[in-house]
């Protein structure tokens, strides 16, 4: 009996897409912030860091403003400070060859506000609150590992938007007719500068 030829081998299945590339960035910025109703503006310090998986991001983050002044108090660094801690999810999106970054991020803000009553007599205190973040971050990159920000971020307090905001004490011993002191800041809005590189 003749042989016929070898039957052809089964074809290849077709091989799974892959699982999208994780990165890990970690960056550093600086910048300004404000608020209101009370009217304060703080220097800003930021560090954070953002999982990339895809489109996907995770980060988290923690920013400082170590100066601050209090518009009723006039030129004092240390009327206000604070220390903000948060952790989001965002998206991003590609925009030619740099990345803009949409990031809602939950955080505790931890506030300290002093106010002068005169030169001798002062109150101050602390609140911390929980912080609803959403940042806008357009990444630059100048290398395959390296990349300069812009952040803008707007910040909206709950809390401190309610009826009875939290404020200082008032102290018993203030001068007659004295102003009342501030309430805590229940909007902030900040735009900071920096740089994030690759850790992978």
């Amino acid at each position: 009996a003749s042989v016929g030829p070898p039957a052809p081998p089964p074809a290849a299945a077709p091989a799974a897409p892959g699982a999208p590339a994780v990165e890990i960035w970690a960056g550093l910025d600086l910048g300004g912030r404000i608020a209101q109703p009370t009217g304060v503006a703080t220097i800003d310090l930021g560090l954070h860091g953002t999982v990339v998986l895809g489109p996907w991001l995770l980060t988290l983050a923690v920013r400082s403003s170590p100066v601050g002044m209090v518009s009723i108090q006039g030129l004092d660094r240390d009327a206000f400070r604070q220390v903000d801690v948060g952790i989001g999810v965002g998206r991003r999106f590609h925009v030619g060859p740099a990345a803009v970054d949409l990031i809602l991020e939950p955080a505790f803000a931890a506030m300290h506000m002093e106010y002068d009553f005169s030169s001798t007599v002062e109150t101050q205190g602390e609140d911390i609150e929980l912080s609803l973040d959403v940042l806008a971050r357009l990444a630059l990159p100048v290398s395959r590992s390296w990349a300069l920000t812009l952040t803008l971020e707007n910040d909206v307090i709950p809390g401190n938007l309610a009826a009875s905001p939290a404020h200082l004490p008032v102290l018993s011993d203030a001068p007659p007719g004295a102003i009342a002191p501030p309430n805590y800041p229940a909007w902030q809005g900040g735009l900071r500068i920096g740089a994030m590189g690759d850790l992978l």
